[in-house]
């Protein structure tokens, strides 16, 4: 999806409850302010803000003056089929657990303002290749957003450090092999994504991304070692 912020929010500050999504939203803010929350991480948002979270991690937001922006919401099987394949090899920031917001000048932001109106145009449109043409269009945005904010961002130095889903289900594998009597069976990946409340291919995808092993070879690796 593709929205005027203010064609969904009004004119009026709002509050909204905390949720989950499983989908990443990019948010361009261009006029107002307000504040978003990310797990226990709150963030400021003012005029040309670009922010944006990805699946899996409790949220919410409330505006204290109206925004006036867009914003974009895409699934990782959208990005996969129109974007790249390959998507998080190209642009791993967007597996980032601590995703602070980007603040730009006037000038500095019109660049990322032009694109995604350009994008929000072809959504509106009727050209059958309305998706390719916007995820061309995403791909670029994706590029300057890297080239901003994310180029030194490393996924594997995010593990070592401060990545909660590496280390929750490092402790949670760990866990099974210490207390196997309260398993009827050996937990699957399905089973640690769940634990997570996060969808199994992202879980793995975040997995593998910054140790290098799926979560799969993690549990076949400890099976055998513990065997």
């Amino acid at each position: 999806t593709i929205d005027r912020i203010e064609d969904i929010h009004g004119q009026d500050p709002i509050e909204s409850p905390v949720f989950r999504a499983n989908y990443y939203s990019f948010l361009f803010i261009s006029a107002g302010k307000g504040q978003y929350t990310l797990d226990e991480q709150v963030h400021q948002v003012l005029p040309y803000t670009i922010y944006f979270t990805n699946p899996g991690h409790l949220k919410s937001f409330k505006t204290l003056e109206a925004y006036v922006g867009y914003i974009l919401t895409f699934s990782e099987d959208f990005l996969k089929e129109h974007v790249r394949a390959n998507i998080f090899e190209d642009f791993p920031f967007l597996l980032a657990e601590t995703v602070p917001p980007g603040y730009l000048d006037e000038n500095s932001y019109e660049a990322f303002g032009q694109l995604v109106e350009q994008m929000y145009q072809e959504k509106k449109g009727d050209s059958p290749y309305k998706y390719d043409i916007i995820a061309n269009l995403f791909v670029v945005l994706l590029l300057k957003i890297k080239g901003r904010f994310w180029h030194q961002y490393d996924p594997k130095e995010e593990a070592d450090r401060s990545s909660k889903i590496v280390q929750q289900f490092r402790q949670a594998l760990e866990h099974t092999y210490r207390h196997l009597g309260e398993w009827s069976y050996l937990p699957n990946v399905q089973d640690y994504a769940e634990q997570q409340q996060l969808h199994p291919n992202y879980f793995n995808t975040v997995i593998k991304t910054k140790t290098g092993k799926s979560a799969h070879n993690w549990i076949s690796e400890k099976t055998l070692s513990e065997a």
